[in-house]
C-alpha cells in the first residue's frame, strides 16, 4: 500500500497518534498485497514505543477494521510474528471486522481446548504418581526429577500395574462409558 493512500484511511478515523504510527508503519511494510509480518518488539523498536502501545494501537486498528491480524504457527506448535493484513478500502472494513472477531473466537476456542488437554494431562501425571507413591516411595507433595529418574527403574517391576492403569485412563480419556469395558 502507498503511504497516499494510507495516510488517506487513517485521516478518514478518529484514531490515537500511536495507532496512527503503527498503521503507516505496517502499510510502508506490506507487500503487494497489503500483508506483513513485523513482530510486536521489532514494531516498537522502529516506531520508537512499548511493546504494549503497539499492542494497544493494534488492537485499537482491529476494532475499527483498518487492519486483520492472523496468528502464525511453526510446525512445533508456537505461536510466531502474527501476518497482519492491511486494509486499503473503506468497503472491505465491515467485512475485516467480522473475519477480526471469528478469528479471535477461534483462538479463544483453541486456548479452551489447550487448557483442557493440560488440565487432563496433570490429572493423569497426578492420579498415577499418588498411586504409584506407596509401591515406588515417592512423596506425592515433593516429586523431583531425581526421584522420578530413580522411580523409572522400579516402575518395570511393577509394569502391570502402570499399564493397566494408563490403559483405562486412555480409555476414560477417549470418552469410555460405564457400560464399555475398558482395554485390558
Amino acid at each position: 500500500m502507498n503511504t497516499i493512500t494510507a495516510q488517506r484511511l487513517i485521516y478518514k478515523e478518529s484514531l490515537s497518534l500511536k495507532a496512527q504510527s503503527v498503521f503507516l508503519y505496517l502499510a510502508d511494510r506490506s507487500n503487494k498485497e497489503n500483508i506483513c509480518w513485523p513482530g510486536l518488539k521489532r514494531i516498537a523498536e522502529d516506531c520508537r514505543i512499548s511493546v504494549s502501545t503497539v499492542q494497544r494501537a493494534i488492537k485499537e486498528l482491529l476494532s475499527i477494521g483498518l487492519l486483520m491480524k492472523k496468528a502464525n504457527f511453526r510446525a512445533n506448535g508456537s505461536q510466531t510474528s502474527n501476518v497482519y493484513i492491511v486494509t486499503d478500502d473503506a468497503g472491505e472494513k465491515e467485512q475485516v471486522k467480522v473475519e477480526n472477531k471469528r478469528i479471535q473466537e477461534k483462538m479463544q476456542a483453541r486456548m479452551k481446548e489447550q487448557a483442557k488437554k493440560m488440565k487432563l494431562a496433570a490429572a493423569v501425571k497426578n492420579k498415577l504418581i499418588s498411586s504409584l507413591s506407596p509401591e515406588i516411595g515417592i512423596d506425592e507433595n515433593r516429586v523431583h526429577e531425581e526421584k522420578l529418574c530413580k522411580a523409572y527403574t522400579k516402575i518395570q517391576e511393577i509394569k502391570g500395574t502402570v499399564c493397566t492403569f494408563l490403559k483405562k485412563a486412555i480409555f476414560f480419556s477417549r470418552g469410555g462409558g460405564q457400560n464399555d469395558q475398558p482395554i485390558t
